[in-house]
């Protein structure tokens, strides 16, 4: 060997143990063989996965007169080594060999439009070259090609310098290698420390997807990103498209999601397979490609050749991520278990985010939820504002407005529906205790044999059934009222612990013997006449007086008339807008109707049939001339009918919210005492019920009133029922149903 040999060989041995920078490595390299072997152009390439793929090694050894653009092309590219003269060389296993490239490409062996070196090779005018294995350890890493222009420019009387050379750059390249993959693994840390940080900060989906993307092709070299989702009933949740731009960033492209809606539903069940990320590329792709109008139109638009479908395991969706190439053999095996080490925290985020979403939804339907009970509540109770301006609920306002900043007890009489409960919430609301709860407690609903039980609570095992300890309304209510709804209706044994609490403020659950301290107001109610009860013995003397502290009595709609044409107009408005109806006003003729009626019902008489009228009404002008009770005769021997009236001449006049002017009094035939007009009105939902008093459909549903003030009124004005059929009687016998 000659001195000039042995020093080459030297120079490069030096090289590769003392520089790491393979840039800089191949460069000195390629500067000490070309004045030996002054060719025109050096090219390494490597193996990879095991030989079955190979790529350029790096651009310091491409022929000098290719421009950057070329250059970089080159080193991306990638391909199939069974598909190119590569395979055949390897075959061959022959340490050095000479290669007649115009002979090669002759042999159309090859797809040779589709390799680039060789396209490199006829672009360049390369006629031969020399190649040599690049072994190391036994392992098969790589071959060094020199060409030359000079189509006898190599003999083998070059091969054994030459493959000693190659030696030594096998071990360059090797160690290089091993240099790249610790990079890689430094960059894979990195990588999944930077998806793990995206995927627990960010909460957008757009914005997420679109990071991890980003910090994917950081490792990944991906030329489409794609996120594919669908739920388990088959529809698709969503569809998100990122193309790489020029600068190396992802920008998100159209959502195609409606254009290939059927293309998506199908290809995933053709993926939805997949337990491990899949590399699809040659003519699998093309096949697929010719199958979904979705892959065409990607492949197509953005240049891609490859693809890796990426499975996601969640629950709720089929979930898969989609990468893509514009260059064949873009991805490694190496790539797929990359990404598949990632899919677990990509899964658990997708999982994350679709509960966060899901919340969200629920939080926003929840809101609007609460602004429409809120709109309800005041509707419904109208806290803010109890609608009126007559002089007799005024008085009553100005009592509330006085006694609510106390603890006074306060008892509210007044009929059945003329809004004792909406006074009762507003003392409460206007009350120190207003941030605490308001109980309410409806003693005529209750059985006699568990009112106490709910009034007081029990322990457990105080009576068969009582599995377990229960606190009872006045505990409840610590700190805050007690509204005793219809306390006329609390049987006599029990009146005796209430008076106990108004007295000390205390208690004893049921069955139990620990005495409760408790700080409750009390508000009581009833339709009844307390004192007249007291005298008959129905109600504790002493209960009374705790109760009548500070007494008030609700009018009875009849005692405030002008207040009608408010009350109807906002039931108009609260039911239309329930309904979805747009009513916005009643004729002349019905409110004269409704001024003119005398209303046992009251309030919520009122209520009812402006609802009912609503219910039935298809005019955006409300007539309810129908709807109101027949008037009745005392001395007519049959029992009353109630019937529908025809509607009105189109030229009634509608009345506005603002009022009623120059209205009209409707004519009737007025009952004697205002207790018949009540009977015949009770009389009169009966029969147009059937008989029926309690239920669906039943008389009290229709007037507004609870069954048990339903029977208590008929009884006292002498309306029995018979068994079997209906029967008439003169008012002055009672009617019988």
């Amino acid at each position: 060997m000659k001195a000039t040999d042995v020093q080459l060989l030297l120079g490069i041995n030096n090289a590769i143990a003392t520089i790491r920078n393979k840039n800089v490595l191949f460069r000195m390299i390629v500067e000490k063989l070309r004045p030996i072997y002054t060719f025109d152009a050096a090219i390494i390439i490597v193996f990879e996965d095991n030989g079955k793929y190979g790529r350029l090694f790096v651009k310091e050894v491409l022929p000098q007169f290719l421009d950057g653009t070329v250059q970089a092309l080159l080193e991306r590219f990638r391909f199939e080594v069974a598909k190119t003269p590569v395979a055949r060389f390897v075959a061959e296993n022959k340490a050095v060999r000479l290669i007649d490239y115009v002979k090669l490409f002759s042999e159309n062996s090859f797809d040779a439009k589709n390799f680039p070196p060789a396209q490199l090779v006829k672009y360049a005018g390369l006629k031969q070259g020399m190649g040599a294995m690049l072994r190391c350890g036994g392992e098969l890493v790589g071959t060094f090609i020199l060409v030359s222009k000079q189509p006898d420019h190599f003999s083998e009387a070059d091969f054994p310098l030459f493959e000693q050379i190659a030696s030594q750059v096998a071990i360059g390249v090797s160690n290089t290698l091993g240099y790249e993959k610790l990079e890689v693994r430094e960059r894979e840390k990195a990588l999944q420390l930077a998806v793990s940080n995206a995927l627990v900060t960010i909460k957008d989906r757009d914005e997420m997807f679109h990071r991890v993307a980003t910090e994917i092709n950081k490792v990944i070299a991906c030329d489409f990103f794609g996120v594919r989702i669908q739920r388990t009933d088959g529809e698709v949740e969503g569809v998100a498209n990122f193309a790489k731009m020029p600068d190396d960033t992802f920008k998100s492209v159209p959502d195609a999601k409606q254009v290939f809606i059927n293309d998506l539903k199908e290809h995933f069940k053709e993926v939805q397979s997949f337990t491990s990320p899949r590399i699809i590329g040659g003519a699998t792709f093309k096949e697929l490609k010719s199958r979904y109008e979705m892959m065409r139109h990607v492949a197509d638009k953005y240049g891609v050749k490859e693809m890796m479908y990426v499975p996601l395991q969640t629950a709720s969706v089929l979930s898969s991520l989609v990468l893509a190439s514009a260059r064949e053999g873009g991805f490694t095996e190496r790539d797929a278990e990359l990404i598949g080490q990632l899919a677990p925290q990509i899964s658990l985020a997708l999982e994350n985010l679709f509960a966060f979403e899901n919340i969200e939804r629920l939080r926003r339907e929840l809101e609007q939820e609460k602004t429409y009970l809120l709109d309800e509540l005041k509707t419904t109770f109208n806290f803010d504002e109890i609608i009126g301006a007559s002089g007799s609920l005024k008085a009553v306002l100005c009592e509330v407005e006085q006694v609510a900043p106390t603890d006074a007890t306060v008892l509210i009489q007044g009929e059945t529906g003329t809004g004792k409960e909406l006074v009762a919430r507003a003392l409460h609301n206007l009350s120190p205790r207003k941030s605490k709860p308001l109980v309410k407690v409806n003693c005529a609903a209750l059985p006699s044999q568990l009112i106490e039980s709910e009034l007081f609570g029990h322990e457990k095992g105080s009576f068969t059934g009582a599995h377990e300890r229960r606190l009872g309304k006045f505990e409840l209510a610590d700190g805050g009222t007690i509204f005793l709804d219809e306390i006329g209706e609390m049987p006599m044994e029990l009146q005796s612990k209430l008076l106990r609490i108004l007295q000390e403020k205390e208690l004893e659950r049921l069955g139990g013997k620990e005495v409760l301290k408790v700080d409750v107001r009390i508000i009581a109610a009833t339709n009844r006449e307390l004192g007249r009860e007291v005298a008959a013995g129905r109600f504790r003397n002493d209960l009374y007086f705790r109760l009548n502290v500070f007494p008030l009595t609700m009018p009875p709609l009849r005692e405030r008339r002008e207040d009608i044409p408010a009350l109807a107009m906002h039931f108009i408005e609260k039911y239309s807008k329930k309904m979805g109806k747009p009513i916005e006003s009643i004729t002349r003729e019905s409110l004269q109707r409704l001024m003119e009626y005398e209303w046992p019902g009251n309030i919520r008489e009122l209520e009812h049939i402006i609802e009912r009228a609503v219910i039935l009404s298809a005019s955006p002008t409300l007539r309810i001339e129908s709807l109101m009770p027949q008037r009745t005769e005392l001395s007519q021997p049959t029992l009353p009918q109630i019937t529908f009236a025809e509607p009105r001449p189109a030229s009634s006049q509608p009345v506005s919210p603002k009022g009623v002017n120059e209205s009209q009094p409707v004519s009737r035939a007025a009952p004697k005492t205002l207790q018949e007009s009540e009977r015949a009105h009770i009389v009169a939902a009966l029969t147009a019920c059937g008989g029926k008093v309690s239920g669906k459909g039943g008389a009290a549903e229709s007037l507004g009133l609870k069954p048990t003030t339903l029977e208590s009124r008929m009884k006292k004005l002498g309306i029995v029922r018979a068994r079997g059929k209906l029967s008439a009687f003169p008012f002055d016998e009672g009617k019988r149903f």
